[in-house]
């Protein structure tokens, strides 16, 4: 089937499945044989994989090379939405590489597999192997205009925020770290300080956007089991009047470096006086 699906061979994938009954989900090298069929993405393969899906449901969801990511990395339209409607994909696999489909398709800038991930179920804010959301790979790479406008339209549509990955880093780090213009680039807006620039307006205008380097003292106050520290650091932004003010929903949605909030740190590390005191307190808090 490998074979077959490498040379574009619809007549021997044809036998291999109406007469020799072929198991389809069988890894070569750890490879899923539609792998090889989207090495060429050609109309003969878009052809071969129609007549397979319509005879067997194919898992492709499985191997170090994913399916979806190969063929979004290929850009071939109509193999992403079969594999999309037809193939059951699984948003929240990752590669050998540590790649989801989201990572791909935003490093792609396919903002229509991108919307139809998250339509799927994806988590737009997905980190990979090592901690990283689409938004720390894009600002490790290179910003040019398309990508400035597709960084600005993720996060306001989807109400992104500034994660952190396992080096303790956000995408805002990371473009401050590499804000200078490549040589190639030089003569041209610098589009990745301009995004920088955007990210600190936007910590600015709501500081629960970035998540903290570590612990807030509210957290502290839950881990230690302490209520009456969690009262006081409350009255000391709302007198107890109950109400959510944008001063207590930044003490309480700020995030810790794991992206904790505070009632996600109580339930936790089961402070479950300290979580119910806030639900009761604070209903809307998440």
């Amino acid at each position: 089937m490998h074979l077959a699906c490498q040379n574009s061979n619809i007549e021997a994938v044809r036998i291999l499945i109406e007469q020799q009954k072929y198991d389809v989900n069988v890894l070569l090298n750890d490879k899923n044989f539609l792998v090889e069929l989207l090495q060429n993405s050609g109309y003969m393969d878009f052809s071969i994989m129609n007549m397979i899906f319509k005879k067997r449901k194919p898992q492709i969801n499985s191997g170090k090379q994913l399916a979806l990511n190969q063929a979004i990395l290929r850009g071939n339209p109509f193999m992403i939405k079969t594999l999309l409607e037809l193939g059951n994909p699984n948003p929240f696999v990752r590669d050998k590489q540590g790649k989801a489909p989201i990572h791909i398709a935003a490093a792609k800038l396919d903002r229509e597999t991108f919307e139809a991930l998250i339509r799927k179920g994806a988590d737009p804010m997905m980190p990979d192997a090592d901690g990283n959301t689409f938004l720390h790979i894009m600002a490790m790479g290179t910003i040019k205009d398309k990508e400035y406008d597709f960084i600005k339209a993720m996060v306001i549509r989807h109400g992104l925020r500034l994660t952190r990955n396992k080096e303790n880093r956000t995408a805002h780090n990371l473009i401050k770290a590499n804000s200078a213009q490549g040589i190639l680039l030089r003569g041209q807006p610098n589009f990745k300080r301009k995004i920088g620039e955007w990210f600190d307006q936007k910590i600015e205008e709501k500081p629960t956007f970035i998540d903290q380097n570590e612990n807030t003292p509210m957290h502290l106050a839950i881990i230690e089991d302490d209520l009456a520290k969690v009262r006081s650091l409350i009255y000391q932004q709302d007198s107890m009047s109950g109400k959510i003010t944008p001063e207590v929903m930044a003490l309480l949605e700020v995030r810790n470096k794991d992206g904790h909030t505070a009632f996600f740190t109580a339930v936790l590390h089961d402070r479950n006086e300290i979580a119910d005191f806030i639900l009761d307190t604070y209903p809307g808090i998440d």
